[in-house]
């Protein structure tokens, strides 16, 4: 900080000095939380706080810089929990209860004031979806920031208080965080991990030295969860980034955003249990987080558990606001599966208000024609169809619907486009569970995973033989026999399909 008051206060001449000193034991506690701070890891930040409060708020009247410490050290700790997705209310009381007690300010003071509402306005960690973290419309949020910047400006980077919240705002906003002066910040105090960890954060491309934070203090957890987000979003290692979000989770288990990251990359690797167990873990800390329960649901309906997802998925929509057209969406799926017709299409119906994608057409379209509604099914499948057409469920409905009309070419035609693309969703599927065979992961993971591919396989060579006899089937009643024949001995390549399609084309040639 820029005022490091190290005098004692003169209540009775100039011997009160030498009555009543620091003791040793407040110099050494300063000493240590100054080191814990410019480390600057979430543990470290927490340690320092304690190790100043464990002196007591008379220390203040001994030695002024213990409250200056405390405020810097209570600020700093909010803005991390803010970065991890914690609920930070608490700490940001403290720093407030603190720089109200601070002395009036005077040359070289921080303007606490200013910096403690500067902070207060940078958002939680966006992916966790944090309730209330914007109390004002983003144009009123930017102009105050920005202004609130401009005010500590002169302070940094001399104040490493100073520079890590204004960087801390200003990263929140595209044109202010191009104004942040990475290398002058890093120039004027480059031992200092705590601004190594926020620039990198912000966008300055110095990972090296954020892995190099691991290697020389063992608890800066959240390098690694920066680090595996980094992954992520260059290499696309899901694996890499797992491992490192593991490492992260270990070390901060109360912090939802690195328990959102885990629980994700687990999900994405198909270790459905352990995603589950994560969400759940983080669902015990934020009961309302939206990310969370529909990862939840997600990991529930892959698992087979449809009542058990229908309630995570009812309970986010009594939550609302967040995420509604997933809750529908979601909630419609599971239902589908429990042959809930009714309630599946109320909610299928919901979420296309909410959520015009070719899945939401698609599952809306399925539930239609299980009702034999066809017409409705049809202008589904076709919206969905013309979103993504390489969507086979949607292709391969369409078909049916045709085939029942007996529009026998048309439904030729869509059996056509569904051999092509379930064929190549499973040659996709074969490719990923090659790709697995080489992977580092352990066995268990490894089986888990191979497992999940395996199905995937399965079920698309059989719907691409389906496929491929109801073509040959439209096209024999159409009359094309030979056209026919030839989508008959693909189907027949299947052992489940083999002898319904050698009898058709036996029945073919007489």
């Amino acid at each position: 900080m820029t005022r490091l008051w190290w005098g004692c206060v003169l209540v009775a001449g100039l011997g009160a000095c030498a009555a009543r000193g620091p003791s040793p034991q407040l110099v050494a506690a300063l000493a240590e939380s100054d080191a814990l701070i410019r480390q600057g890891c979430y543990r470290c930040l927490e340690d320092a706080v304690g190790t100043l409060t464990a002196h007591g708020a008379p220390a203040s009247a001994v030695h002024p810089a213990w409250a200056d410490r405390l405020f810097e050290a209570q600020l700093l700790l909010a803005l991390r929990q803010r970065e991890l997705g914690m609920d930070a209310t608490a700490t940001f009381a403290a720093a407030r209860s603190t720089a109200a007690a601070l002395p009036a300010a005077g040359p070289g003071a921080l303007p606490a004031a200013i910096l403690l509402e500067l902070a207060e306005l940078v958002p939680a960690d966006a992916t966790t979806l944090m309730l209330g973290i914007r109390t004002l419309p983003y144009p009123q949020w930017r102009t105050r920031v920005a202004a609130l910047v401009a005010e500590v400006s002169a302070l940094v980077p001399a104040s490493r208080l100073a520079s890590y919240v204004a960087v801390s705002a200003s990263c929140e906003d595209r044109d202010m965080r191009e104004t942040i002066d990475r290398g002058r910040i890093l120039a004027a105090d480059p031992a200092t991990p705590l601004l190594t960890y926020r620039l990198a954060t912000c966008g300055a491309d110095i990972d090296a030295q954020v892995a190099e934070l691991r290697s020389t203090e063992p608890r800066w957890h959240e390098a690694a969860w920066f680090l595996g987000r980094r992954h992520l979003a260059t290499s696309r290692d899901v694996r890499a980034a797992a491992s490192l979000f593991a490492d992260a989770a270990s070390g901060l288990p109360e912090a939802p955003a690195v328990l959102l990251s885990l629980a994700g990359a687990q999900q994405a690797l198909r270790q459905l249990e352990p995603a589950l167990d994560t969400y759940d873990r983080l669902l015990a800390i934020s009961p309302e987080l939206r990310p969370a329960l529909l990862g939840r649901v997600l990991c529930l309906t892959y698992l087979g558990r449809h009542e058990d997802a229908v309630v995570t998925a009812t309970r986010m929509i009594e939550l609302g606001t967040f995420m509604m057209g997933d809750a529908y969406y979601w909630r419609a799926w599971n239902r589908y599966q429990l042959r809930d017709l009714a309630r599946a299409e109320g909610d299928a119906e919901q979420a296309l208000t909410l959520m015009a994608n070719t899945s939401a057409f698609t599952l809306a379209g399925v539930i239609q024609y299980d009702l034999k509604r066809m017409a409705d099914a049809e202008s589904r499948l076709l919206r969905a169809r013309e979103l993504d057409a390489s969507n086979c469920q949607a292709v391969w409905y369409l078909g049916l619907i045709r085939s029942d009309r007996a529009e026998w070419k048309a439904g030729a035609g869509d059996f056509a486009s569904a051999v092509s693309c379930f064929t190549q969703a499973a040659a996709t599927a074969r490719a990923e569970l090659a790709a697995l065979e080489r992977s580092p992961d352990p066995p268990e993971v490894r089986a888990s995973a191979a497992a999940e591919h395996q199905r995937s396989v399965a079920t698309n060579e059989l719907r691409a033989a389906q496929s491929a006899y109801n073509a040959g089937h439209c096209l024999a009643q159409a009359g094309d026999r030979s056209a026919a024949g030839n989508y008959l001995a693909i189907a027949a390549e299947h052992p489940e399909l083999r002898a319904a399609a050698e009898r058709l084309r036996a029945a073919l040639k007489h």
